[in-house]
C-alpha cells in the first residue's frame, strides 16, 4: 500500500534526522525475532493492531524474554483507537508509553529523548503511522463540501505538482 510506505518513510526520516538508528519489521513475529537476535535496541515502537503478534502479544513476548536487558526495553504503542480501555490494556501488558495516531512528531521525539539517546538503535514495527489516511480523506471530503470525487481530484492535482513543490 502506498500509504503504508509513505508513513514508514515519514517516521523513519523524522527519527533518522534526529539521530536515531531505525530498524523496521513488517509484523510482530519478525519484530520479536529481531529483538531476540539483537541486544542493542533502545526502544521498540509497535502498532497495537499488527499482523502476526499484535502490539500486546509482542509486548508480552518481549517482557518474558530471559535476557533482562531485552525484556526491559521501553515499548511505545501506537493506535488509532485511543480509549481509556486501550490505555489500561496497554499498561497491563507492560507497554511503557501509549501514543494515539496520527501522533505529534514532537511528542514522539520527547518520549525518545526520555528513554533513548541519539545513536541508539531501535526497532519500529510497521506500519508506523504519522498520517491517518481515513482522517485525511474525511477532512478533504469535508473541505470539498462533501464531494469525494472533488477530494480525489484535489489529491490528483497535488500528486501532479509534488515534484515541483519539492524543488
Amino acid at each position: 500500500m502506498d500509504d503504508y510506505k509513505v508513513n514508514q518513510f515519514l517516521a523513519k526520516t523524522l527519527l533518522n534526522k534526529n539521530g536515531y538508528v531505525v530498524d523496521v519489521a513488517s509484523a510482530g513475529d519478525e519484530a520479536y525475532r529481531k529483538i531476540d537476535a539483537n541486544a542493542a535496541y533502545g526502544v521498540v515502537i509497535t502498532d497495537i493492531h499488527m499482523p502476526g503478534k499484535n502490539g500486546y502479544e509482542l509486548t508480552a513476548a518481549v517482557r518474558s524474554m530471559p535476557d533482562k536487558k531485552k525484556a526491559d526495553v521501553p515499548i511505545f504503542a501506537l493506535t488509532a483507537y485511543e480509549s481509556a480501555t486501550e490505555k489500561n490494556k496497554a499498561k497491563e501488558a507492560g507497554i511503557t508509553e501509549f501514543l494515539s495516531k496520527p501522533f505529534n512528531p514532537n511528542e514522539l521525539l520527547n518520549l525518545l529523548r526520555k528513554y533513548a539517546l541519539p545513536g541508539d538503535k531501535f526497532i519500529s514495527q510497521e506500519p508506523v503511522s504519522m498520517i491517518n489516511a481515513e482522517e485525511v480523506r474525511a477532512n478533504l471530503e469535508q473541505i470539498m463540501g462533501g464531494s469525494l470525487p472533488e477530494a480525489q481530484k484535489l489529491i490528483e492535482m497535488f500528486c501532479e505538482k509534488v515534484s515541483v513543490l519539492l524543488n
